[in-house]
């Protein structure tokens, strides 16, 4: 077993390196497929942050980023399921609907990554990175309505999973919903939600994070001809596509983004929100006798 190692002052134990080589196979994996099939991709948020900052991963962090414009996302969706093997699998919210999540995760299915609050043991828990949509961001003058419709979305996929029926609730809203739910199937209630989110795409130049809560779309944003401007940065000795204006996208999110956090913050983005083991399938995790808790 390697020993740890020191980054900026910071602990690597073995656990979190064979997590992150882990990763690094993903998305190896993940941007040959995407290379072959003439999807535009690039790394992002804590990852970007990592390949300029640190040459690789955040010493302190344990999960990578990558996004696509919503384009780029279909032609992802249409890929047939054999180009990536087993035990690689690309979890979107149409192939794996027990926990509905807005865009998709690349996963390795022979390791443990579950995320503590969804309890679903039949949902694909390996070890994942995730592949965001940058959807448009809508302007201020109808912001408040477009959040709404996909919190209105978002209940009905809910309602939809959970089979509750049109008097489910005794409010109107509760009705329509519960009406909508009994016309519509899984898939259809998902795909409203999708277009929902990015039908502000085609009128605006900035895309953001529209499968996220409202502080990240303010800031987790970039221009079109930002996501279609790419260089090729080191990560970890590997080559990865990333904006050429990374400064000004890191800016935006992290202010003086060369700045370290202070030693007290380090290591607390997943802290007790997600269980790793590099070593475990996440089914035999399950049979083990796994703790949400």
């Amino acid at each position: 077993m390697s020993c740890p190692e020191l980054r900026c002052g910071y602990e690597i134990v073995p656990k979190q390196k064979k997590v992150w080589d882990i990763e690094l196979d993903l998305l190896r994996m993940f941007l040959d497929v995407c290379k072959r099939h003439d999807i535009e991709v690039q790394i992002f948020a804590g990852t970007l942050l990592g390949a300029i900052r640190h040459g690789g991963f955040i010493p302190w962090d344990d999960d990578m980023d990558v996004c696509m414009d919503r384009r780029n996302f279909k032609k992802l969706l249409q890929l047939p399921h054999d180009v990536f093997p087993y035990p690689y699998f690309l979890q979107t919210p149409y192939n794996d609907q027990h926990f509905y999540t807005e865009y998709a995760r690349f996963r390795n299915s022979d390791t443990t990554g579950i995320i503590r609050w969804n309890n679903s043991p039949d949902y694909n828990n390996g070890i994942y990175i995730d592949v965001f949509v940058m959807d448009g961001k809508p302007p201020r003058f109808i912001e408040g309505l477009h959040y709404k419709l996909l919190s209105y979305a978002k209940i009905l996929i809910s309602r939809k999973r959970e089979n509750k029926g049109i008097w489910a609730r005794r409010t109107l809203k509760g009705f329509i919903s519960g009406l909508m739910c009994s016309c519509l199937s899984l898939n259809a209630c998902i795909r409203i939600h999708q277009f929902i989110m990015s039908l502000i795409t085609p009128f605006t130049n900035r895309l953001t994070l529209m499968s996220h809560p409202r502080p990240f779309i303010k800031r987790y944003w970039l221009l079109k001809k930002e996501l279609k401007d790419t260089v090729i940065v080191d990560f970890e000795g590997i080559k990865v596509p990333a904006p050429r204006e990374y400064d000004k996208i890191l800016s935006r999110i992290y202010g003086d983004y060369m700045k370290f956090p202070p030693a007290s913050e380090r290591g607390k983005w997943h802290e007790g929100k997600i269980y790793f083991d590099p070593y475990t399938p996440y089914k035999q995790t399950y049979e083990k006798g796994f703790q949400w808790s």
